[in-house]
């Protein structure tokens, strides 16, 4: 009987071991991906590919679109990124926060798009042609 009791005994150490170590690999997983999610960089680039695009979809010839850009451009300096922060590239929307950071979102309109921010007043502006 005592043979059997250390058995048992042993066995349990083992399984809690295993769910200890099983639970701490979860938690790594989840900081991991909220510390990769939890900057608003990434939901701004997506929010604002996402408005650009769809407006984009619902333009016709002719329209011109103006954005407020302010988020985002305060953003971008933030990170140091001073490059293109909104990119047409065929029928893909392209936001970028910095050199590592951006989002896409695709449009489906058949038209062709021309866009630009201006730095002073923070504006995005889609010409649709």
């Amino acid at each position: 009987m005592k043979g059997f009791l250390k058995m048992n005994r042993k066995g349990f150490i083992k399984d809690n071991i295993i769910s200890i170590g099983l639970v701490i690999i979860f938690l790594l997983a989840i900081l991991f991906f909220l510390n990769r999610t939890s900057d608003f960089g990434s939901f701004y680039a997506q929010a604002y590919a996402k408005k650009i695009a769809m407006m984009i979809n619902s333009a016709e010839s002719g329209m011109t679109i103006i954005f407020d850009g302010t988020e985002l451009y305060e953003y971008a300096k933030e990170r140091g990124y001073d490059g293109n922060l909104v990119e047409i590239d065929g029928s893909l929307v392209i936001v970028r926060m910095s050199s590592k950071l951006s989002r896409r979102f695709e449009f489906f309109n058949n038209v062709v798009p021309i866009v630009s921010f201006d730095k002073t007043t923070k504006k995005i502006t889609v010409s649709i042609t």
